[in-house]
């Protein structure tokens, strides 16, 4: 669709993540994905510049996790909610643990 002069678009950065040429299964989260070339923190000269800071906390915040609480898993039968305005994130996620022993 041509876009005409003194029109707006909206670039939704979250739809980048969803190539699937780019991205075999884009919608399984793999936190070990080696070619990871995602735009969550924007691209080129528009990168944010905290991003590296922010991949640190999630790393420390997803060990922290795991170390205490290691068997989790999406809810059988349910499904996640996502909202895609401005980026692509979970609002919904019915998770289930494995009992304590």
């Amino acid at each position: 669709m041509p876009v005409r002069a003194g029109e707006s678009v909206y670039l939704g950065w979250a739809t980048a993540n969803l190539d699937a040429e780019t991205f075999p299964n884009p919608l399984e989260v793999k936190l070990d994905r080696k070619d990871n070339r995602h735009v969550a923190f924007a691209a080129g000269i528009h990168r944010c510049l905290g991003s590296h800071l922010a991949r640190l906390e999630l790393r420390t915040a997803i060990d922290e996790f795991h170390q205490r609480i290691a068997r989790y898993w999406v809810t059988e039968g349910a499904e996640p909610k996502y909202d895609g305005i401005p980026v692509r994130q979970t609002v919904f996620l019915p998770l289930s643990f494995a009992r304590a022993t």
